[in-house]
């Protein structure tokens, strides 16, 4: 068996232009930090499980009525970006220019630090932490989040998505933070 992959500490997630995908610039210690390239193709199908299992922990807790489900979840965004912190950002590890082009020829041996995502293993522990393992080739790291955690990653994600004009179909009403229009207060007349 082989030893288990390396566990990313804090990450800094961007979205990339030139790139047009997601740069998840994570640090495994101080010294140590891994830039890994996420597509829309892999977010398509990644984020659905995601939201699922932030589902399944509200079902978990009793709230099985739908519209009750839809409220809670409502609240708990509203409850994790209320509690998002700003934080330096990750260095990305030794690449003179973050947003350059990555090389992924196929055949080309993959950097240790920098690589373009393949797969993500996903593992639920009976604890409430969800565990990524984001892999490519025999490269891979694991981030393990909380259900908090889990939703202040997806504010970042959701915002930058909508930013890049990204299909917005895989998410749904209550990933939006931002105040309905039902919510906001009136206009003064003049």
């Amino acid at each position: 068996m082989s030893a288990p992959f390396p566990k990313l500490t804090r990450v800094t997630s961007v979205y990339s232009d030139a790139e047009d995908r997601f740069r998840v610039t994570g640090e495994i210690s101080p010294e140590d930090t891994r830039c890994l390239w996420l597509t829309q193709r892999l977010l398509m199908r990644l984020v659905p499980h995601l939201l699922e299992w932030l589902g399944e922990i509200g079902r978990a807790e009793g709230k099985d009525d739908l519209g009750q489900a839809e409220v809670m979840q409502d609240f708990a965004q509203q409850a994790a970006k209320a509690r998002l912190e700003p934080q330096t950002a990750v260095p990305v590890p030794s690449m003179p220019d973050p947003n350059a082009p990555i090389q992924t020829t196929p055949g080309e041996p993959v950097p240790e630090t920098i690589w373009l995502v393949h797969e993500v293993d996903i593992t639920k522990s009976t604890n409430g932490v969800i565990t990524l393992t984001f892999k490519h080739g025999g490269n891979g790291v694991q981030l393990a989040m909380a259900p908090i955690e889990l939703r202040q990653w997806l504010i970042i994600l959701h915002s930058q998505w909508l930013q890049a004009g990204w299909p917005a179909s895989v998410w749904p009403e209550w990933i939006d933070t931002a105040p309905k229009a039902s919510e906001q207060p009136p206009a003064g007349l003049h």
